[in-house]
């Protein structure tokens, strides 16, 4: 657990949180958490109604769990190669009474306990002081809570001041009321919810924890909103993409014909295992990334060797030095091509030759692109408008989750409707339903592969069309046994299904959620799949659909019937003949006959 980026436990904490949002949290931040969870009670704010969450790598062995029902505590104890020890969450409850009463009741139910994740947000009036809270201690709570300190050698996490630069803060409201400052805690990162929203105000480590054997890192991105039955669900933005240049590499290609080698003798759900698979993928094109950018990073150390050595002159240096010379050349040329097609891959520009170090161009480009997507002020349906992060991103996770929840049918809509399908003379035909549902063919999945475009957004598992056209021949047979798996139950792997919904602005105005364009971005497996079902419906809908229906079936057009009345009334406009004149008189007073003489 030295890792200063990649966190292998993290606590959590969150006034009346359930153990499906733990859960969601707990998949935001690395799909290989594995979660420990002590849901809360709903009782009275200020004694404790939240619940507390370990969040555990699976590189760590989990040998034995705990948690009391009231939800104040959580405990595990967890191995790694030879080391065991326990760790244990307890939730701080605001009153310092309470909250050392917690901690004590920890102390003395596991006395062995090797680290102790507690504490919260210290709310503050003041931006340049963080001794708000600690101030309002005194009398018998603040002694007691001394006591316990001294005690147990606990450290408290408002007396922990940041590196050099000082205490971190964001601007905060609390509950609801006036604007306070808040700064995060040190030790460990409490409050799920607001640390969701105010983590992108927090970029730094963020220290150890008691023990100091546990750093957590803030660098996290915070997630979309999805809906899941009506509730608020967190999913993470794609943190990683597959690089079509990279997975090029002979080194890359053996290393993924190695996993999926390894998986062909797998006995499980094909789903399952195509998972695993691109799981295991996905680290490796991490590990060889990250060496990469490691030689792209040496292009100047060469080239100041190249520059020494051509301070001297050419009849100086001897042969070992020429040879070192050209072999410098020729390395800086290949580094800076890698670099190159790494800064063409993720920005997508044309226009090379900004240097060795293009990150301020970049740089620059992202931030103005992340504040143009920021969603700093929301008005309310109330009318009212409102600055609060955890507002904002409550109202906007509850819109989307009402927008797509299926609603039931009334009863008088399902009466209309089944009268209308009871109306339906058109049927298809035998061959036409064993074409529908016949397996796709290996042929047939490769052709809607490789016509899908290029250069689009991937969805969460980070696969373009481009890295899943390069790894096709490794992947094949297992992406085939997964859809076959699929046309044979019915029912997709979650992981295939998953999109992830990014909200772009439509136009300078931002106010309300109207101005909000929602964009879903879905995984390359189900677009394959989605466009081959599409594809064998298109052949069908000219032959059930009436030719007046011009509109959504290949081959006609929408305009197609203003055109032809268009036709008609030049038609009727050029012809010399008038309708009128086409009837005799005879027959024009033929009525007026029947009515007797006049």
């Amino acid at each position: 657990m030295n890792s200063k980026t990649r966190p292998e436990i993290i606590a959590l904490q969150e006034h009346k949180v359930d153990g499906f949002a733990m859960t969601a949290i707990g998949n935001l931040l690395n799909r290989d958490f594995r979660v420990v969870c002590a849901p809360g009670q709903r009782g009275a704010r200020g004694e404790g109604t939240g619940g507390t969450a370990l969040l555990i790598h699976k590189s760590l062995r989990i040998k034995a769990s705990g948690k009391t029902d009231d939800g104040f505590l959580v405990w595990a104890m967890v191995a790694k190669e030879d080391q065991e020890f326990y760790i244990a969450s307890v939730y701080g409850p605001h009153t310092p009474g309470t909250r050392a009463g917690h901690w004590n009741a920890m102390r003395n139910s596991f006395p062995h306990t090797n680290l102790i994740l507690c504490g919260d947000w210290n709310m503050v009036e003041n931006l340049a002081d963080s001794s708000g809270e600690r101030q309002a201690l005194c009398g018998s709570e603040y002694g007691a809570f001394m006591e316990l300190r001294s005690k147990h050698n606990l450290v408290d996490c408002r007396d922990i001041a940041a590196e050099n630069i000082g205490p971190r803060h964001t601007r905060w409201c609390s509950y609801g009321g006036t604007p306070r400052w808040a700064r995060i805690d040190r030790i460990y990162i409490s409050h799920a919810g607001r640390w969701l929203a105010a983590i992108k105000h927090v970029r730094h480590h963020a220290g150890n924890t008691l023990s100091d054997h546990l750093p957590i890192s803030t660098e996290l991105e915070v997630g979309t909103l999805a809906g899941q039955d009506g509730r608020l669900s967190v999913s993470g933005p794609t943190t990683f993409k597959w690089s079509p240049a990279l997975i090029s590499k002979e080194a890359v290609k053996v290393g993924i014909c190695k996993i999926w080698k390894r998986l062909e003798n797998k006995k499980d759900d094909p789903r399952r295992i195509y998972y695993k698979g691109t799981a295991q993928v996905r680290k490796l094109l991490r590990s060889k990334q990250r060496e990469q950018r490691n030689r792209i990073s040496d292009i100047s150390r060469l080239h100041s060797e190249i520059v020494c050595l051509h301070d001297n002159c050419p009849g100086d240096l001897s042969p070992q030095q020429l040879t070192r010379l050209d072999w410098l050349e020729a390395e800086k040329r290949i580094r800076e091509h890698e670099r190159d097609v790494e800064i063409r891959l993720w920005s997508r520009v044309k226009h090379l030759g900004l240097g060795d170090a293009p990150s301020k161009y970049f740089f620059n480009i992202h931030r103005q692109n992340s504040a143009r997507s920021q969603i700093l002020q929301l008005k309310l349906q109330s009318g009212e408008e409102t600055r609060d992060p955890a507002v904002i991103l409550c109202t906007i996770g509850k819109f989307y989750a009402d927008l797509y929840t299926a609603r039931p049918n009334d009863e008088t809509e399902a009466i209309a409707k089944k009268e209308l399908m009871g109306k339906l003379t058109d049927k298809l035909s035998a061959a036409d339903k064993l074409m529908l549902s016949a397996p796709p063919t290996e042929k047939e999945i490769e052709d809607v592969l490789f016509a899908l475009p290029l250069n689009k957004a991937p969805g969460v598992d980070g696969i373009s069309a481009e890295a899943l056209r390069k790894t096709w021949p490794h992947m094949k047979n297992f992406y085939l046994a997964m859809v076959a798996k699929f046309w044979e139950d019915g029912v997709l792997a979650e992981t295939v299904t998953e999109g992830m919904i990014r909200l772009i602005p439509k136009s300078v105005n931002k106010l309300e959620l109207k101005d909000w364009r929602p964009l879903t971005m879905l995984n390359t497996d189900y677009k394959i799949i989605a466009k081959i079902l599409a594809s064998r419906l298109q052949l069908l809908l000219p032959t059930i659909i009436l030719p007046q229906q011009t509109g959504f079936v290949k081959g006609r057009n929408m305009l197609d019937n203003v055109l032809t009345l268009w036709m008609a009334q030049d038609a009727a406009k050029s012809s010399n003949r008038r309708g009128m004149h086409q009837v005799s008189t005879e027959s024009r007073l033929r009525p007026f006959a029947r009515l007797g003489p006049t």
